[in-house]
């Protein structure tokens, strides 16, 4: 199992002031595993998210990534090494359509520049990996549908699906079926059961 281990965190310590959100804190993820960090509101769950996403440095202690250490690198360069980050409020561009949220999202993976006042959606790689990740949370028949128009479960997936679409190989799930009825949830779930199949899953 050691061998397996994607993702570590070594005496991990945020504090803000007096205020300690997280204090050495070791842990080990592991590949294809799905690994749940469960606490109060408080308890420095979502802080500890944002470190090993980049957009949080640490006070002290290590990130390592595949045995490198990264606690100090820009938050782009952790998409980029594949760790990829949901959030607990739904994240997504209600005005445009589901593909055109995944695009966004997809051009991230890529090397090079894109114009920003183009339509991202019409490069071809970034569509391939926009329709792909669709297609893995089931949205696949909600290509060209205004984000706006689909129910809230189905905005979780999309949100999902903006993260898959940055090509990780973790995911960082923060409470992705808050606000979900018994259905909507019963999807998610589903879907992590299949999705842990492929990726290491971090799930508040």
């Amino acid at each position: 199992m050691a061998d397996n281990i994607i993702l570590e965190t070594e005496s991990l310590s945020k504090h803000w002031g007096g205020i300690k959100a997280l204090d050495d804190i070791s842990l080990q993820f592991h590949d294809r595993q799905l690994h749940g960090v469960v606490g109060p509101n408080g308890a420095g769950k979502s802080t500890l998210l944002n470190m090993l996403c980049g957009t949080l440095k640490p006070t002290s202690g290590c990130i390592l990534h595949k045995g490198e250490r990264i606690e100090g690198i820009k938050p782009w360069k952790f998409v980029r090494r594949g760790i990829g980050r949901s959030f607990q409020k739904t994240n997504i561009y209600i005005d445009v359509t589901c593909l055109e949220n995944c695009a966004v999202a997809a051009q991230r993976r890529f090397a090079g520049s894109f114009n920003l006042f183009a339509s991202r959606h019409t490069n071809k790689l970034v569509r391939e990996a926009a329709e792909k990740a669709l297609h893995q949370v089931g949205l696949a028949d909600r290509i060209n549908t205004i984000a706006a128009e689909i129910s809230y479960g189905e905005q979780r997936q999309l949100e999902l699906a903006m993260v898959l679409a940055t090509d990780p190989c973790i995911l960082l799930l923060d409470e992705p079926m808050a606000g979900m009825g018994h259905e909507e949830s019963q999807r998610i779930i589903e879907l992590l059961g299949e999705l842990k199949q492929t990726y290491c899953i971090v799930l508040v």
